[in-house]
């Protein structure tokens, strides 16, 4: 690793691409990490420490320092002084117990240690979900769990019959190998694990060894049920104590030593208490904490408050939740093309591990407000959510899930997609469907409807034929209007509905492209230019060239495989002049243009794609084919 050390003057310190040791000096310093793993020292002064790509450790010193890790998993020191953390993703591990002290969020659910005073968050990021927060540990943000665990994602688990040598010595005690029995309603309960998040479980002889659990009897007194470390960069972490008590005896389903395993599973998992009552070691779990009926095992197993109907080798719901925002769903359970309904007499929290899967609405008989993004509060109802997640009518998506598909109620829903291509439609209520970031397809169905397609290529898509639509636009967007009172082909739609940020709209005959920004007015520009005003009605021909560009085709490799498909392989510059002049204006070229810049094409002083980039961009081009009057009723395409 190599040394730089600062001065006793303000000054910048950057980081080489090796594993780097970097102390500022007495001064108000700026120091960068470099490429490599990196510890950052800040000293005396009010420095700013910025992480680099590696996995940094950033120590801020006795000043008011400013701490942002990098790319990497990075710990985050704040020392004496009133410092300020930017978060910037899910992967750091922030420690500040002196000071005043700040952090500024820029990104979404990420956990913010209960040491820090004051949390601001800025660029739309929103707070982890209370039902989260609250059973997970301050150093648990996000992925770092999961990564500790590295790509294959394993947890080792063992049965010591000696005490492991790191072990502290106060597990001595009464230590002992779990019984045959207990062994096997151990691994019932590990295996488990397996089928709610996103690891592997391998028994192992060897207990001094990372991400693996240690599990054994020892005499914990007459008030201990068990005891368990959190994950941890050291052997010790996720190890188990049971106590050897007689309700303990064969950890088996029905009796309180399956509850008490499980709850000292859920900690070496990195599950804290969700109250503020003292534990073993007489500490109490940092806030925030569940309040009420939600502190009890019935929907936590974390809870010191159970009944026998928990006594059972699995988690409850929230415990399930926060494990799978910790290390994600199961990429073995519910990986097919699943369908989620809603329930009314119920909480709904829905994960899954795969496929093309819906979230159905379809039988509520009122209206629902669904996120199809993880982490966001759903419900089902008029009044809006209920004070808890776990009251019935609530609908949230764990972390992790990807789910595809949302089919509304027959009232005025709210539906809103996530980062995924979805299809969401309403029902016959006045819905507003928002797709968000992903190419969607959103159906309002009966109603006035409010349609937000959001980033990508967005369609609206309607059941009817064209002529049974008026479709205008104005400066917000799009207006779509059923024609069933006025004329036209009869549809199951009625209303009026506005879109926002949709670029094509669907309907059962034809399609129409708003897109004039991008691929639809490349499309039509190239068409014109080559064919004239003519080519543009012609559906079938928009289609497949909108087709090639929606897959991906570069504008210049359009323009230049036209210029192939006309032209031939060696085009004549002067034939190709007469040609685009008579497509853009109807009337043959004159001579001197036709010689002056055919010419330039023959010497290489305008390619032969740079002049049909000129012939489809002209205004020319733009007039005859009236691309302001198609930005505004669309162009007709079928799908090809």
């Amino acid at each position: 690793m190599s040394e730089i050390t600062g001065t006793n003057s303000p000054e910048t310190l950057h980081g080489t691409g090796a594993d780097d040791e970097i102390r500022a000096g007495a001064g108000d310093d700026t120091v960068y990490g470099g490429e490599g793993d990196d510890l950052l020292f800040g000293e005396n002064g009010d420095d700013e420490l910025i992480g680099g790509a590696g996995e940094d450790e950033l120590f801020g010193g006795d000043g008011n320092d400013i701490l942002k890790g990098g790319a990497g998993f990075d710990i985050l020191r704040g020392g004496a002084g009133d410092d300020t953390f930017l978060v910037t993703d899910l992967y750091d591990h922030i420690h500040d117990a002196s000071g005043n002290d700040k952090a500024i969020v820029s990104v979404s659910f990420a956990k913010i240690p209960a040491e820090i005073e004051q949390v601001e968050y800025v660029d739309g990021a929103v707070p982890l979900p209370y039902w989260i927060s609250a059973l997970i540990a301050s150093d648990s943000s996000g992925s770092y769990y999961s990564w500790a665990l590295g790509e294959e994602k394993t947890f080792q688990y063992v049965f010591p019959s000696r005490l492991p040598a790191y072990a502290a010595s106060r597990h001595a005690e009464g230590y002992r190998q779990l019984t045959p029995i207990q062994q096997t309603n151990a691994v019932i309960g590990l295996e488990y694990l397996e089928s709610i998040i996103d690891v592997k479980m391998i028994r192992t002889e060897y207990p001094d060894q990372l991400n693996t659990i240690s599990i054994a009897l020892q005499d914990l007194g007459e008030e201990v049920g068990g005891t368990a470390y959190h994950p941890d960069s050291r052997s010790r972490g996720s190890d188990i104590y049971i106590n050897a008590a007689d309700s303990s005896r064969t950890l088996g389903a029905g009796t309180f030593g399956a509850y008490l395993f499980m709850h000292e599973l859920g900690h070496a998992l990195g599950l804290k208490h969700p109250f503020d009552e003292p534990d073993v070691d007489d500490k109490v779990a940092d806030p925030p904490y569940l309040q009420g009926a939600e502190d009890h095992s019935r929907w936590t197993i974390m809870s010191y408050k159970e009944s026998p109907a928990e006594y059972r080798l699995y988690f409850s719901e929230l415990d399930i939740a926060a494990l799978q925002y910790l290390y994600g769903p199961s990429r073995k359970s519910r990986t097919g093309d699943d369908v989620y309904r809603v329930r009314l007499d119920a909480p709904n929290f829905i994960w899954d591990g795969g496929g093309v899967d819906t979230i159905d609405a379809s039988r509520s008989p009122l209206p629902v407000t669904i996120f199809l993004e993880p982490g966001y509060w759903g419900h089902i109802g008029r009044e809006g959510p209920a004070e808890t997640i776990t009251a019935p009518r609530q609908i949230t998506v764990n972390f992790g899930s990807e789910i595809e598909n949302l089919i509304g109620s027959r009232h005025s829903d709210a539906l809103t997609g996530n980062g995924l291509d979805n299809f969401i439609r309403g029902g016959a209520g006045d819905d507003k469907l928002e797709g968000g970031p992903g190419n969607d397809r959103i159906q309002g169905g009966m109603g006035s409807d409010e349609l937000i397609g959001g980033d990508g290529l967005d369609f609206a898509v309607y059941v009817g034929a064209r002529d049974g639509y008026n479709v205008a636009t104005d400066p917000d967007g799009i207006v779509i209007r059923a024609k069933n009172d006025t004329g036209g082909t009869a549809t199951i739609e009625t209303g009026t509905d506005r879109l926002f940020d949709i670029e094509r709209i669907s309907f059962a005959d034809i399609n129409l492209a708003f897109d004039f920004k991008g691929n639809a007015g490349r499309a039509v520009k190239t068409i014109g230019a080559f064919l004239g005003a003519d080519g543009i009605r012609d559906s079938g021909l928009v289609g497949y060239v909108l087709n090639l560009l929606d897959n991906g085709m570069p504008y210049v490799e359009l323009l230049q495989t036209a210029i192939e498909t006309v032209f031939g392989q060696d085009p004549d510059g002067p034939a190709m002049v007469r040609y685009f002049f008579e497509a853009l204006t109807g009337q043959q070229a004159p001579e001197d243009i036709v010689n002056d810049l055919g010419g330039m094409v023959g010497s290489g002083g305008v390619s032969a794609l740079e002049l049909a980039m000129l012939a489809a961009d002209h205004e020319l081009n733009l007039d005859n084919i009236d691309f302001v009057g198609l930005a505004a009723s669309g162009v007709e395409y079928l799908v090809v």
